[in-house]
């Protein structure tokens, strides 16, 4: 079981994506789960993360079907078969796709450890390499962690000896969405057209980099978001991709300096 070259079925994989991507913002618990899958496929496009939660949503690292195989691991009898879209190159150099075939991890005999860098090294490169300046102030808003503010461009955080570095990483990943998103708007910004966005990023970030996610609550959806439709769901789903993307690539930068300075400090 590898791959298969049939134009139509992979046609409707894409519809199939489209539908789950409606699906998921028909209900929190629904992005909840989407967004899990993004904080562990944040390399895959977006079709291939719905169709891995469509078949698997608990799915942590997958291969192709014959790839686990050639690194020694076996399949497990009963496991669950995901179809993915993958491009390939034409005899006659033209470029097409087909479907591919892969297991998670979870479905083999392979030992697996996830790695999750420290906290506190997580925070210090998501603040190491940023657009917009983080300013430490006493007080913003009641029970509001960090605030982008437009008027100044700046990222205001509120000062605390108590708050755990999870709290900082979410509020403040959150608060670079917006403030992305504040720099290109045109007049007042407003914060409630983006903030599903900027929440969804940040859990998805704080996901991957092993932070306490449990203060993000995605209950009770906007009536809006439940009634989109599958492009326009794609289109909202694809903006929380595309600034996990952009954060995440400055983080992992980020940790490369971390480390290499690190080297560098043990070398002497």
């Amino acid at each position: 079981m590898a791959t298969q070259n049939d134009g139509n079925y992979t046609l409707q994989l894409v519809e199939c994506a489209k539908q789950y991507a409606k699906w998921t913002l028909q209900d929190g618990n629904n992005l909840q789960m989407y967004l899990n899958i993004l904080s562990n496929f944040s390399e895959y496009t977006l079709n291939n993360q719905l169709l891995v939660m469509a078949y698997k949503p608990d799915a942590v690292m997958i291969k192709g079907w014959y790839e686990w195989p050639e690194l020694g691991v076996s399949i497990n009898e009963n496991a669950t078969v995901i179809q993915i879209i993958e491009p390939v190159v034409l005899d006659n150099g033209g470029k097409d796709f087909q479907v591919k075939y892969m297991a998670d991890v979870k479905d083999t005999n392979a030992q697996y450890q996830i790695p999750v860098p420290d906290k506190l090294t997580a925070l210090e490169a998501l603040l190491t390499d940023r657009k917009h300046d983080v300013m430490v102030v006493d007080e913003i808003k009641k029970g509001v962690r960090a605030m982008y503010m437009p008027n100044d461009k700046s990222i205001h955080v509120k000062r605390s000896s108590q708050v755990k570095p999870d709290e900082f990483f979410t509020a403040i990943a959150a608060e670079m969405v917006h403030a992305e998103f504040g720099e290109s708007s045109e007049g007042v910004y407003k914060r409630a057209s983006n903030q599903l966005t900027a929440i969804g990023t940040a859990y998805a970030l704080g996901k991957k980099y092993g932070m306490e996610t449990e203060n993000i609550s995605f209950a009770n959806l906007p009536e809006k978001y439940t009634k989109m439709s599958e492009k326009t769901s794609m289109n909202e789903l694809e903006k929380i991709r595309a600034n996990f993307l952009t954060i995440d690539r400055n983080i992992q930068k980020a940790l490369e300096q971390i480390k290499q300075r690190e080297v560098n400090g043990h070398a002497r």
